[in-house]
C-alpha cells in the first residue's frame, strides 16, 4: 500500500498561541506532519513543555512573547526567518480579548 505524503514536509510553520489548547495540538499534528516549527506563547514553562513534545519528530523552536505587541510580531517572523531560512506557513491560533466596559 502506498503512503500518503506528508502535505507539510519542510514547511516553515508559525504557530502563534501554540502553549496550550487548539495551538499546542496543531503543534503536535503539524510536527507529525514534517512541518520545521516556530512556536509561540505567553507562558514559557508550557511553551517549552509543547518544544519538548514534538523534539523528536520536526526541527522546531520556542520563543515566548505576546502577539498583541506589534513589535514582537515583527520580532517573531523575522526571527523565524533569520533561524530557518523562510517562512512558509502562519497559524494565528493565539487570541488577543480587549476587555473593556461592556456599554462602552
Amino acid at each position: 500500500m502506498k503512503m500518503p505524503m506528508k502535505k507539510m514536509k519542510d514547511k516553515v510553520t508559525l504557530i502563534t498561541g501554540a502553549t496550550s489548547g487548539i495551538g499546542a495540538a496543531c503543534a503536535r499534528v503539524f510536527a507529525e506532519e514534517g512541518a520545521i516549527l516556530m512556536l509561540t506563547g505567553r507562558d514559557e514553562a508550557r511553551g517549552q513543555a509543547v518544544l519538548a513534545s514534538v523534539a523528536d519528530k520536526t526541527k522546531a523552536a520556542f520563543v515566548p512573547g505576546d502577539v498583541s505587541d506589534r513589535a514582537f510580531c515583527d520580532h517573531i517572523v523575522e526571527g523565524t526567518v533569520k533561524r530557518f531560512g523562510r517562512l512558509d506557513c502562519l497559524l494565528n491560533n493565539a487570541g488577543i480579548i480587549q476587555r473593556s466596559n461592556a456599554l462602552e
